[in-house]
């Protein structure tokens, strides 16, 4: 288990650029237990920041502009939780991730997103002999997210933490998305030669249709440090 968390707001006293110091933290715990040949785990991380500050850069404007300047108030927070499996011939991870960010201007713009993405990815391996290796997995990640933008006269002096405020236009829309694929290879060694012939499929929820991807790579060792490589495929 870890955590941190800055000071300098208990510290420092506000001055007319920071109204709030930026407010920084972090964290993370994990347990994890062993058996003989491999291990499984949960865990949870996250981190945040916030602060509150004229939007515009108060030693570069004359006095009459510094009053027109909006504060901005800044925060954004993620977590991660998941789960793990990892063995010598297979590892399996899955995690859920939850990003939010809100940035309000006094003057009335705003930006909330708010984003959830659930993630899954799977490798496996089976020895056929000594010359032959067959392999494969998965990996699907499915996307959801909402975002409100008001915008605002004042908006281009936040783009760099508040991108979608920036552009000006209003929304208030939530958007999914689902991508997943899944991949077969094998390995065999001919003399010199390793053979890597595989295929990968997938499909995206914003393409509409599967795709397939058969490629081909192979490696031919000449000698103890010397070696060259070929593939050939379609790589989506």
């Amino acid at each position: 288990a870890t955590g941190r968390r800055s000071y300098q707001d208990l510290v420092s006293e506000r001055t007319d650029q920071f109204t709030v110091w930026p407010v920084f933290h972090d964290f993370s715990l994990r347990a994890e237990r062993w058996d003989g040949e491999g291990s499984t785990g949960v865990f949870v991380m996250g981190a945040g920041d916030g602060y509150q500050r004229a939007a515009g850069e108060l030693d570069k404007l004359d006095p009459v502009e510094g009053e027109d300047t909006p504060q901005f108030d800044y925060h954004r927070q993620f977590e991660i939780f998941g789960i793990r499996h990892v063995h010598p011939r297979r590892r399996v991870v899955a995690a859920v991730v939850r990003d939010n960010l809100r940035g309000d201007l006094a003057s009335g713009g705003r930006q909330r997103t708010n984003s959830w993405t659930a993630s899954t990815r799977g490798d496996f391996s089976h020895p056929i002999s000594s010359k032959l290796m067959l392999a494969g997995g998965w990996e699907a990640r499915q996307e959801w997210m909402h975002l409100n933008v008001v915008p605002d006269s004042s908006a281009l002096l936040v783009a760099e933490e508040a991108p979608a405020l920036a552009r000006g236009i209003a929304r208030d829309d939530t958007t999914q998305r689902l991508r997943a694929e899944g991949y077969g290879q094998a390995t065999a060694r001919v003399g010199n030669w390793t053979l890597f012939p595989g295929a990968r499929i997938g499909i995206d929820s914003m393409q509409g249709r599967p795709w397939l991807s058969p490629r081909l790579s192979a490696r031919h060792q000449i000698g103890q440090q010397t070696a060259y490589k070929l593939a050939v495929g379609h790589y989506q």
